[in-house]
């Protein structure tokens, strides 16, 4: 009688187990992957830097260092369609170069199928620095100002009273809408950045420049800043560039000259497109000299290959007391300069 109660339980129990195995499988979830296809993006992210002129074409001094155009690293954001909130943000790090010379920035992302804005620019500029990219509409990109010691004389002299700013770094920018379709194998953004930075030539040649030992120059009449999801310059306030001139020789002749980098000059500004050039001589003395150069801007060369070819001269006499050497270009002494980079 024992030995049949024992059976008898024994498929009482057997029972349970197989009805509570016969839920379970009911209600648990069917295996997928840790990450649902559907979500799951590649981005490929191509640099343009084949067009720049006075950097990569359209180069009338070879011998004078270039400004750089090869970013290191891209932020990306994905806004939702009307642009109002971040939907996904990421750095891209991972750089290549393909067959054509050109930089390409890869990474993953998630981001489930649907319309959206993007936007793309090349992060970790020093002067150039980008604020407000929370929405695209307000993403903006400005140069900080030079210290007072460098923009004080300018403006004393010239009594231009516009923002004095150090030329702005390359900004490469991607800026599209992009629609993400429902995918079950991974989908690639593909997409360009093209530079809204342009980059100029200047020179003027100068009789007597082994008595100069350093230069640089004031550009006024500048747009100030840039709306990069829109490529729109900001025209007001109008912005002086200050940068270093450099010593060299064009046909045989002594020039100082230099390529800068701008966010690009106001048309309609033509009474403030002045260049002011400062030498500083070997006997502690300051040279200046101030030329409007508004029709300078409309000369095939500035329009064709944006080069700014002065047709003045500047003399130069030999001091009668010398203090230094002959020409070295930099500003003075190295000072310590502190500037926020917004993260």
């Amino acid at each position: 009688m024992r030995m049949r109660m024992d059976i008898f339980g024994g498929l009482v129990l057997t029972a349970k187990l197989l009805a509570v195995t016969a839920v379970l499988s009911v209600c648990s979830c069917v295996r997928r992957p840790l990450l649902d296809p559907e979500n799951w993006l590649q981005l490929r992210l191509e640099v343009s830097v084949e067009n720049v002129q006075n950097v990569t074409c359209d180069i009338y001094n070879p011998e004078i260092p270039l400004p750089d155009v090869d970013p290191e690293m891209m932020h990306v954001i994905l806004y939702d369609e009307e642009g109002k909130q971040i939907v996904t943000e990421l750095y891209a790090t991972n750089k290549s170069v393909n067959d054509e010379g050109k930089p390409v920035f890869r990474s993953n992302l998630q981001v489930a199928p649907g319309r959206y804005q993007f936007l793309a620019y090349n992060f970790g500029t020093e002067a150039a620095v980008v604020e407000n990219w929370r929405t695209p509409a307000t993403a903006i990109v400005h140069s900080t100002e030079v210290p007072e010691r460098i923009s004080k004389k300018f403006v004393m002299k010239s009594g231009i009273e516009d923002p004095v700013i150090y030329e702005p770094e390359h900004i490469m920018v991607s800026s599209e809408t992009v629609e993400i379709p429902y995918h079950t194998d991974v989908y690639t953004i593909e997409t360009e950045a093209t530079p809204i930075v342009e980059s100029w030539y200047v020179q003027i040649r100068v009789d007597g420049l082994q008595w100069v030992k350093d230069a640089q120059a004031f550009l006024s009449g500048m747009a100030s800043a840039n709306y990069i999801a829109e490529n729109r310059r900001v025209t007001d306030p109008q912005a002086t560039v200050w940068f270093p001139m450099v010593k060299s020789t064009d046909k045989g002749e002594t020039v100082i000259c230099a390529i800068f980098n701008t966010f690009g000059h106001i048309d309609r500004s033509r009474n403030d497109l002045s260049i002011t050039f400062n030498l500083n001589t070997v006997d502690g003395k300051s040279e200046v000299r101030e030329f409007n150069i508004s029709q300078l801007f409309e000369t095939e060369n500035a329009v064709k290959h944006h080069w700014l070819l002065l047709d003045e001269v500047i003399q130069i006499t030999e001091p009668s007391d010398i203090k230094g050497g002959g020409f070295d270009p930099v500003v003075g002494d190295w000072e310590e300069e502190h500037r926020d980079i917004v993260i």
